[in-house]
């Protein structure tokens, strides 16, 4: 399969919608607000989740202010080498980056898309699934170059990734249920696997260069053989009701192959890169804890937050005790993210529900 190539311009700012988390308890909880157009997008915490402030400003000319403060978002992701440097990939409104720590918002990808990745190698070098193309940038989003279009009718593109080890070499993960890879930045692609029946809707590496692949209600995959073989790694959890609808997963910095799996029936730690799971005890029962978006803390791996509707939930021992905290507005809080360099700071973000 050949790719179609072509330099695509970094369009104006397009806005959507949004998105956040409500009032939980009686704990403290201070809100700063940031902008006047609305009271979704990103808020950040300094201090472990205890009080929130809104970071949503993009710009100000004359007395127009523009703000991410309608945007839905989906995930967060940190620059390898530097935290003050954080995507979002929101609904509809594209990715967004700031460079120092969320006190200014600039859009570095206009419109929808399945997925985003950095290359660990070198952060400038970016890629994005979008539609039913990929779009690699190797000067940190200023211009973006299709380098796959895929011409199938109805086959999207879901998730993009770079070889931790070889920048060079990309996998992509189509609707269709194809694993495609180049090992020339997408001059050229092949085949690598097919998923029979249901496809990859996320596409992960571990540091041990181990790959996953994420599937709704068909279970959790891995390759360690760079993608050719795969093997689903959830099979003994498929009797609990709700855990092979996988939601996300997190690396586990516990141990160097640890995963954590977030499942509509709970949330499950792995310390040796899916081989065997432990069930992280949470206040609901399974199954009834609605988990919008989960955390850990990247030098302490027994710290652990995760989302609902209504609360923002943490333990500091693994699942042994957890203490409730308040959430700023009453969004879904359908990101969370911790400061890799200086954990005491959060990220969350929420998506506004249409009434």
């Amino acid at each position: 399969m050949q790719p179609h190539w072509q330099r695509v311009s970094l369009t104006g700012i397009f806005l959507a919608f949004l998105f956040t988390g409500v009032s939980c308890d009686s704990s403290s909880l201070t809100i700063t607000t940031g902008s006047s157009t609305g009271d979704s997008g990103v808020y950040k915490s300094e201090d472990n989740g205890g009080h929130w402030t809104h970071k949503v400003f993009v710009d100000k000319v004359k007395k127009k202010e523009t703000t991410i403060g309608a945007v839905n978002i989906r995930r967060f992701l940190f620059d390898p080498q530097d935290s003050r440097i954080v995507y979002i990939i929101t609904d509809g409104s594209g990715i967004w980056r700031t460079v120092n720590a969320a006190e200014q918002w600039k859009q570095i990808f206009a419109g929808g898309l399945g997925d985003f990745a950095i290359d660990h190698r070198d952060p400038n070098n970016l890629a994005v699934a979008s539609g039913n193309t990929v779009n690699r940038s190797d000067d940190s989003g200023t211009s973006w170059l299709r380098v796959y279009l895929e011409t199938r009718p109805g086959v999207g593109m879901n998730s993009v990734l770079f070889d931790r080890s070889n920048s060079k070499r990309m996998l992509a993960a189509t609707s269709a249920g194809d694993i495609l890879v180049t090992s020339d930045l997408g001059a050229t692609w092949d085949v690598l696997h097919r998923f029979e029946g249901f496809s990859a809707s996320r596409l992960l590496q571990l540091p041990s260069r181990a790959l996953y692949a994420v599937t709704h209600n068909q279970g959790l995959w891995r390759s360690t053989d760079q993608g050719n073989t795969w093997v689903n790694v959830i099979e003994i959890l498929r009797e609990k009701p709700g855990a092979y609808d996988v939601r996300d997963i997190l690396f586990d910095p516990a141990v160097p192959n640890g995963l954590i799996l977030v499942t509509n029936y709970g949330i499950f730690r792995s310390p040796d890169g899916g081989e065997t799971w432990n069930e992280v005890t949470l206040i609901a029962r399974p199954g009834t804890a609605d988990i919008k978006s989960v955390a850990v803390n990247p030098v302490n791996a027994q710290e652990l937050f995760y989302a609902v509707p209504g609360g923002l939930y943490r333990t500091k021992d693994g699942g042994a005790h957890w203490t409730t905290l308040s959430l700023p507005v009453g969004h879904l809080p359908t990101a969370l993210a911790i400061d890799w360099y200086n954990p005491s700071i959060m990220y969350l973000g929420v998506t506004k529900v249409k009434k």
